[in-house]
């Protein structure tokens, strides 16, 4: 693996649209997971995996 595709546990490119905004998101969802307990941080998460598959679907908006 090249270095700068190892960045904290993830493959990716560091100029890709990919660690660098799933960390931040993933730490916000342990937190409500730890303060807020396990049903609302599993709706988090759900919401969460569900909007990113959903913004993929605005690429051909632009194509």
């Amino acid at each position: 693996m090249r270095d700068q595709e190892r960045v904290s546990g993830c493959t990716c490119r560091l100029d890709a649209d990919g660690c660098r905004d799933r960390w931040p998101a993933s730490v916000f969802g342990v937190g409500v997971w730890m303060f807020a307990g396990a049903t609302t941080g599993t709706e988090y998460f759900a919401g969460y995996v569900t909007e990113k598959a959903l913004s993929v679907d605005n690429l051909f908006v632009f194509l």
